[in-house]
């Protein structure tokens, strides 16, 4: 009889144990994800009426062109990544907020308020990171 007990002690603490570990896991994602807030625009219109640019996460200054907008950030260090596609002739408003423009393999890089890069690309893509490192 004492074995019966013994098995089923441990096959119960073993199941505890492993509920206890999904739990962590479960919450470790949704505390990331809270913290990490992702969001996607189809334009530049679109991303401003959202307020996102107001609250400063996605600047003013990218292309009034810009579709197709996928942006990360996250509350706790203020990183920003995003990426969008531009029309090649709109970087008027880059040149006049930004402080460089450097050529870079299939287009050109922009450094913006001391810490935030521009990447335009010669297909009409772009990537911003913020801060750099």
């Amino acid at each position: 009889m004492p074995m019966k007990w013994t098995k089923y002690l441990s096959l119960t603490l073993l199941g505890l144990v492993t509920l206890l570990g999904l739990a962590v896991i479960v919450i470790g994602v949704w505390i990331n994800t809270a913290m990490t807030p992702k969001s996607h625009f189809d334009n530049y219109t679109e991303a401003q009426a959202s307020g996102i640019m107001d609250r400063g996460w996605v600047p003013h200054y990218i292309p009034r062109s810009a579709t197709d907008i996928h942006e990360q950030h996250d509350l706790d260090t203020n990183w920003v990544k995003m990426t969008f596609n531009y029309a090649l002739d709109d970087v008027d408003n880059l040149r006049l907020a930004c402080q460089s423009e450097v050529a870079i393999a299939n287009g050109v890089e922009f450094k913006c308020e001391g810490r935030i890069r521009i990447r335009l690309f010669d297909d009409g893509t772009a990537q911003l990171e913020s801060p750099v490192k």
